[in-house]
């Protein structure tokens, strides 16, 4: 994971999927008080990336950067910018899941 921008921090490690049937996957790491949650499309709702940090977050927008999720829970890929509560708070979001088995 790496974040960029208004607030910076990167790091790698285990990360976790949490799957229901198969057809969506919900993805999660964090390190210290930074955690990066990613959700799958679904319906007419676009994949999203949130990044909390402290009392702090930041989420992506839709049609914004990439932001590839499998709903299986076999890995994302994200690489996108993501927006805070204050006008112009803006951080790059890149990162990567890849499932193990």
């Amino acid at each position: 994971m790496k974040i960029t921008g208004d607030k910076r921090v990167s790091w790698s490690g285990k990360a976790f999927a949490i799957t229901a049937d198969g057809s969506f996957a919900i993805y999660k790491t964090s390190k210290g008080n930074n955690a990066i949650t990613v959700l799958p499309a679904e319906d007419d709702i676009p994949a999203s990336v949130t990044l909390t940090s402290g009392k702090a977050n930041w989420t992506t927008q839709p049609d914004s950067g990439t932001v590839e999720v499998e709903p299986d829970g076999a890995g994302a890929t994200i690489d996108a910018p993501a927006e805070g509560a204050a006008p112009g708070d803006v951080v790059q979001i890149v990162a990567n899941f890849a499932c193990e088995g």
